[in-house]
């Protein structure tokens, strides 16, 4: 929806079809003028339901031929499907806020990640929403919980980010 274009297929599309190639990904990946190819999701939540883990997996695998780099958009779940597109990503990278319980989620994923034998070095954090002086948790906080550097920090720029999002150029 925010970037401003109608999928003619989506990933629910995919699921559906008897077999998931690269060409059949290339033909439902819409490219957009700023170079970006978009695989979207499903118009319907209920869609959805359609997709599994096996879909996931081979849509991965057709997307990473096709393109150099390839970003999935996780939902803030750990279930089958998300495990598939982490066990397969060469880099996981943690949207995170200053905040306590940002923090706290944060070391959370990370010790669970480990757990499941994620290796750290797949594993990045992004400060989300940064204001310098605003927050009372800082950026060490999050790097000595997670016992991690922070890859990269995101400002807060509401104002811009609406106008971003309503003209559909990120």
């Amino acid at each position: 929806h925010m970037w401003d274009f109608k999928a003619k297929h989506t990933i629910a599309d995919l699921a559906a079809a008897q077999i998931i190639d690269k060409v059949l990904v290339e033909d439902m990946i819409v490219e957009l003028p700023c170079g970006v190819g978009v695989l979207a999701r499903p118009a319907q939540i209920a869609q959805a339901e359609s997709v599994d883990e096996g879909h996931v997996a081979l849509t991965i695998s057709a997307a990473r031929a096709l393109h150099p780099y390839v970003v999935i958009d996780l939902p803030r779940r750990l279930d089958a499907i998300t495990g598939c597109a982490i066990e397969s990503c060469d880099k996981l990278i943690v949207v995170a806020n200053l905040s306590l319980a940002g923090v706290h989620n944060a070391v959370r994923l990370s010790e669970a990640f480990a757990v499941l034998g994620l290796s750290r070095d797949k594993l990045e954090f992004v400060i989300n929403r940064y204001r310098k002086r605003y927050h009372r948790v800082t950026a060490a906080t999050l790097e000595k919980g997670v016992n991690k550097k922070v890859l990269g920090l995101v400002p807060d720029n509401y104002k811009a980010l609406s106008v971003a999002m309503d003209v559909g150029r990120p």
